[in-house]
């Protein structure tokens, strides 16, 4: 037996998803709370029952934001397809213009060809390639080198430039947008594994102090009742334990 640990109980969690842990909660909490007393004499505390009520909670608001924040990436990530389709228009254009100024019929520059020659093979789709592709473009347009040979190749009003310099700002930016956005999903998996895998420590020992008892009690149906038949997907598992509403021992429902 393993004393749990994070790192254990985030071993634990990945078992489990986190929408079972709390369908099992919800069936466990009930028999909990009726049968409160008689488990805290089989080594389930009053108190871990309000704890475990509060470690679902936790779960449920870490899921709840999780999916909102999702929705959030993707919608940073299609934004970053989207500069990175225009990073690749972009690129397209300035390196015509390029290719012309060096193989121009009136003064070719063939010193120019070798020097764009790196930025015209194929570039990917990754925000990094292609802004970087891009700042380096821009470099030779505005590079004492080649300036005063490109500049006349653009057209008065041309927005070519800035928009080239947008591009490359956005670019990188989004890049680390989506890098941030990958390591806090991981951080956000361990934390709810973490839970899932606490919560099950739980519902463990709230069976073991439930089956306990009611063995205890000559009632096998209600120590059989203590189960994780939700938490392990079993086919047609009850959402609710039979026994929850009937009185227990003469005592009123709860």
């Amino acid at each position: 037996m393993s004393t749990p640990s994070r790192d254990r109980f985030i071993e634990v969690g990945e078992r489990f998803a986190s929408n079972n842990v709390l369908s099992q909660h919800e069936y466990l909490r009930e028999l909990v709370k009726r049968d409160a007393v008689d488990l805290a004499k089989h080594g389930f505390p009053v108190a871990w029952g309000t704890a475990m009520n509060a470690k679902a909670a936790e779960l449920a608001a870490l899921q709840s934001s999780r999916n909102v924040g999702r929705g959030g990436k993707q919608a940073k990530r299609a934004k970053e397809r989207t500069d990175v389709g225009l990073g690749k228009d972009w690129i397209l254009q300035a390196t015509t213009i390029l290719k012309n100024a060096a193989e121009s019929p009136i003064d070719p520059k063939p010193e120019l060809g070798a020097a764009i020659k790196p930025f015209l093979s194929p570039v990917g789709r990754d925000a990094q390639d292609v802004g970087s592709r891009v700042s380096g473009i821009l470099l030779l347009f505005k590079g004492k080198e080649w300036s005063p040979v490109l500049a006349p190749m653009i057209p008065p009003g041309s927005d070519l430039l800035p928009v080239g310099e947008s591009i490359a700002a956005a670019l990188p930016t989004a890049k680390g947008v989506k890098v941030t956005a990958q390591a806090q999903s991981v951080v956000d998996t361990a934390d709810l594994d973490e839970l899932d895998g606490r919560l099950w420590y739980f519902f463990k020992a709230a069976n073991r102090a439930g089956r306990s008892h009611w063995r205890a009690k000559k009632d096998r149906a209600r120590a059989n009742e203590y189960s994780l038949d939700l938490l392990h997907e079993v086919v047609g598992a009850p959402r609710r334990a039979p026994s929850v509403d009937v009185p227990v021992e003469g005592k009123p429902k709860t």
